[in-house]
């Protein structure tokens, strides 16, 4: 059993702490896809997701952080944020400061595109409450906002991909990393 970084978006830490993802895609090369899988059933994954400290540790090397010090996530309401200081990219998040830990169930590879309604709604899509009559599928921004609404899975996870990976990026169809996980205590 290894274990690894992984890097969320404060959108898909709440999707993954409210249990809506169990599933994640990462962009690969054809070389990668033709190497051995990277992570094997049973591995841990801990999540680096943007994070900040009080506004005392702005100029601390991350290295140089007292243990127990207070540490605020992106993620996490308005409300906890008005306290924080000057926010860090998630790269630069330690194992140590990682709330969100991760255990691999299954991983392969497959064109983006392949993706089915049943793991567009592992990766955080969800039905829309209050629509009607009509079914609407979205995600949520890291306020908890429903940001899309699309008829199916599929056309909203295209949406959240677009958004992250940047427009028409779904049009590409690269080959991607599927990796299944379920959460676990860190």
């Amino acid at each position: 059993m290894k274990s690894h970084p992984i890097l969320f978006k404060a959108e898909m830490v709440n999707a993954i702490l409210a249990g809506r993802k169990t599933q994640t895609r990462r962009i690969i090369t054809e070389e990668q896809a033709q190497a051995p899988q990277p992570y094997a059933k049973g591995d841990r994954l801990w999540v680096k997701e943007t994070w900040a400290t009080g506004p005392e540790h702005d100029g601390t090397k991350p290295t140089d952080l007292p243990d127990g010090c207070r540490i605020y996530y992106r993620a996490d309401s308005h409300e906890l944020r008005k306290d924080a200081g000057k926010w860090r990219p998630s790269i630069f998040m330690q194992e140590r400061f990682s709330r969100v830990h991760l255990e691999v169930e299954h991983c392969h590879v497959e064109c983006l595109n392949e993706i089915s309604e049943e793991d567009a709604v592992r990766e955080g899509i969800e039905q829309v409450p209050n629509c009607g009559p009509l079914r609407a599928f979205g995600w949520k921004n890291y306020d908890g906002r429903h940001v899309a609404f699309f008829s199916n899975p599929i056309a909203s996870y295209r949406s959240l991909w677009d958004s992250i990976h940047g427009p028409k990026s779904w049009d590409e169809n690269p080959l991607v990393r599927v990796i299944t996980f379920k959460r676990i205590a860190p």
